[in-house]
């Protein structure tokens, strides 16, 4: 402090003493009058002594003592301030507080140092976040808070509106001011349940709003300051993002009219900013909600005029530097009713300062930038305004009370949306679980219905007419597991049906697992039945030797058993490990015909589990050894036409034709993928169905057909292809006697080049008797 400062202070101290009938408390003040920033010098200063003024002259706010300001100039240098610092504390009298300073970094080193001598410091202009610390500042307080003070109020208009979905797009400065406000919302609103869907810095601004752009970001919270918020928007404005789509919000304590300042420099027209600042939402502290008794008898008209009358200029700060001065007497008059003896203030003696800490923290007042509090850090918390860009005017449209949290939107001022209605926050979101339609599934469920009871009539009628000639030598027993097995598959398409709108998703796992294991069944007993059959027919005309060869029923009831045993032993150890059970998969999202703004996102029931691949793979392997050797056998026996023996050539057909849809239905279903809605719902139930509908009609059609033509179950010879057979036999019979046949015929041809052997000898010698 220069010598003329000292002089002063010494004075007033002097002249309060002499004169004054109140005690004095003194406060240490720090003013930029000179210098940077010294604007905010020349309209704070009389801002502070004017309600220091007004405390000194009423009787019901420190009635005992008065306040002497005792400040300098800080000439807009951090280490003049640390000076001065210094000379308030040696000098006396002792300060009891400090006011200012105004800038972050000043404030911040003058906070810090003054934690030491036990000072409370009130600062009207440091926004920068760091000042939050508690550990660093512990006795610091602010009326104008950082800008992360706003975001409870964001948050509460975005939920009234029911948006879900915003973007922030910020500075990242050198003070963190507009980074770490944005960072405080991103936390406060995901901890909402709420998306970010992008967050971009405007280092790169064109690159920024593409990837908003890019990512739809229709609500977007700008934390960016006013001297590059016109070309920001100007290069929004350039790629449409703007109109009433759009939902820009920003802060307004310091914007003014910033789209029409031209001392800002921008490549648009005035009239073009318009476009996207039109329905444009901006938060401030709530000037206007003050009552004029509330605000201890000051109208905010007056103090301006009285402010311009000192410096010949006026900006917001002065409001917040007479918040902050009255705050500051506000808790010496607490403290003094609460028995403080102020007069005896001590630097060394920490009880003061923590007292001055509580009661401010405590404290709730009208001021003239409304109602103030403080929070646990230090920042002044009040009504916030919420106003609307409506063409060229800022209109209130509501305020958001932080103490209970609490969002008012006015309906005398209503706020307008260009569009007419809300603005979405985005393409809205539509879930759709996809089950099979209503129509295909009755369709599926009465062909189901209807195979396995004429599964079930072909299967009464194979008993009833079990010792049918026709049917005797047919191997009725294996017939049965045919009819069995496509039963369970028409069982199966039954099951494929079945969703959740039929049972409790809880127990759709148990439904995977049963269809699995039916269709599994089904394809072995039925396939296995004619692999079987066709076997026992290679067996009879492959074996064309001396030897005997007889393949009996429960052979082959035996050979169906031991597939079924593998089947087993392959799904019992899958669904003990690894389960099935039911998965939502999502397929791609697709644009609604009836809503350019909506996307409907398709959910698919599937049946899953962690391992399927595999053990789906070891399940095909078995199926697909057991049809290729059946293929096989068939080809070997495509010559032979023994219609009582094998079903002649309908046998083979069925081989063919299941062979066929397996090999090109299993490896489509697959390829398409089991989140593809044809290869769930309508791949499968046509194989099953073409297949067990093709088996049954070739196998068991011809046998009615026969019996009605013959009930008495005459064979005709001709059937047997040369066999001679005087009547109807068991198939054991009727296997050895073809056995027997082969043999003679064997033992003929042996004969037959015997007889050749001897007529050539004969001729030779009759040759040389002749010669």
């Amino acid at each position: 402090m220069g010598t003329s400062g000292t002089l002063r202070v010494f004075v007033c101290f002097m002249l309060t003493l002499a004169f004054a009938e109140k005690t004095p408390l003194y406060i240490g003040g720090f003013f930029p009058m000179t210098g940077p920033n010294s604007n905010e010098g020349q309209t704070t200063l009389p801002a502070v002594q004017y309600a220091i003024d007004m405390v000194n002259n009423r009787s019901d706010i420190l009635p005992d003592h008065e306040i002497v300001l005792v400040w300098n100039d800080t000439q807009g240098s951090n280490t003049v301030s640390m000076k001065l610092l210094f000379d308030l504390i040696q000098t006396p009298p002792k300060k009891l507080m400090l006011l200012g300073p105004v800038m972050p970094k000043m404030a911040a080193h003058v906070a810090e140092a003054a934690t030491a001598w036990n000072l409370l410091q009130m600062s009207f202009g440091a926004r920068t976040p760091d000042l939050n610390c508690r550990t660093r500042f512990p006795y610091f307080y602010r009326t104008l808070g950082p800008d992360q003070v706003f975001n409870p109020a964001k948050v509460a208009l975005f939920q009234h509106f029911e948006w879900k979905r915003v973007a922030c797009l910020y500075e990242d400065d050198k003070y963190k001011i507009y980074s770490t406000a944005k960072d405080h919302f991103v936390d406060l609103w995901k901890a909402g349940g709420n998306e970010i869907v992008a967050s971009e810095c405007i280092t790169d601004t064109g690159a920024s709003l593409d990837k908003l752009k890019q990512h739809d970001a229709r609500v977007i919270v700008a934390n960016i300051p006013v001297n590059k918020a016109k070309q920001v928007f100007c290069e929004a404005y350039a790629r449409g993002m703007c109109g009433k789509k759009y939902v820009w919000v920003m802060l307004g304590w310091e914007a003014g009219s910033w789209w029409d300042n031209p001392s800002i420099p921008c490549t648009c027209s005035t009239q073009e900013l318009k476009e996207i600042t039109d329905g444009m939402i901006m938060m401030d502290f709530m000037h206007s909600d003050v009552g004029t008794q509330e605000a201890f008898d000051v109208n905010p008209t007056d103090f301006e005029a009285y402010i311009r009358q000192k410096s010949s200029y006026y900006d917001k700060y002065a409001s917040y530097a007479f918040d902050g001065a009255m705050s500051l007497a506000l808790t010496l008059d607490q403290a003094a009713k609460e028995g403080v003896t102020l007069e005896t203030f001590c630097y060394k003696n920490e009880t003061y300062v923590r007292t001055f800490s509580r009661i401010m923290s405590d404290l709730v007042f009208y001021g003239l930038t409304g109602k103030i509090g403080y929070d646990a850090k230090g920042n002044r918390k009040g009504h916030t305004s919420i106003t609307q860009i409506q063409g060229d005017e800022r209109k209130l449209i509501g305020k958001y009370c932080p103490f209970d949290k609490k969002l008012t939107l006015y309906d005398d001022t209503p706020i307008k949306w260009r569009g007419g209605g809300i603005p979405k926050d985005g393409f809205s979101r539509e879930r759709r679980t996809h089950h099979l339609p209503h129509g295909a599934l009755l369709a599926f469920v009465c062909i189901g219905v209807t195979g396995a009871l004429v599964c079930v009539a072909f299967l009464i009628f194979n008993i009833k007419n079990r010792k049918h000639g026709y049917i005797k030598l047919s191997a009725p027993a294996i017939n049965n597991a045919i009819l069995i097995g496509c039963i369970l598959a028409y069982g199966a398409l039954i099951l494929n049906g079945v969703d959740g709108r039929v049972v409790v998703p809880d127990n759709l796992g148990f439904v995977c697992n049963a269809r699995v294991v039916v269709l599994a069944m089904a394809f072995t007993i039925a396939f296995g039945a004619m692999f079987t059959k066709t076997w026992r027919l290679h067996q009879i005309v492959a074996n064309k030797t001396a030897c005997k060869r007889v393949v009996k029923d429960l052979g082959l009831v035996t050979s169906i058993a031991t597939l079924l045993g593998i089947d087993g032993i392959i799904l019992i150890t899958w669904f003990t490990q690894d389960p099935l059970d039911r998965s939502i998969i999502k397929l791609p999202e697709q644009s609604d015909p009836s809503d350019s703004d909506r996307l409907i996102q398709p959910l698919l029931e599937v049946c899953s589990c962690k391992y399927g691949g595999y053990w789906v793979a070891v399940l095909l392997a078995f199926k697909g050894l057991l049809l290729l050797f059946c293929l096989f056998l068939t080809w070997q026996t495509r010559h032979i036409s023994i219609d009582a023996i094998n079903d002649s050539r309908y046998s083979r057909m069925s081989v063919y034709t299941v062979a066929l849809v397996s090999l090109i239905g299993v490896p489509v279903f697959y390829l398409l993928g089991v989140n593809n809605i044809a290869a769930v719902y309508v791949i499968s139930p046509i194989c099953i169905i073409v297949c067990t509908s093709v088996t049954i009609s070739l196998i068991f059609v011809p046998k009615m057909h026969a019996v009605w033509k013959d009930p008495n179950g005459v064979i005709d010879n001709k059937l047997l292809s040369g066999v001679d057979i005087k009547q109807v036999v068991p198939i054991d019979t009727l296997t050895q006697k073809m056995e027997t046949k082969s043999r003679l015929e064997v033992m003929l041809l042996e004969k037959e080049a015997r007889i050749q052997q001897l007529e050539q000898a004969l001729n030779s010698s009759l040759t040389s008797s002749t010669a």
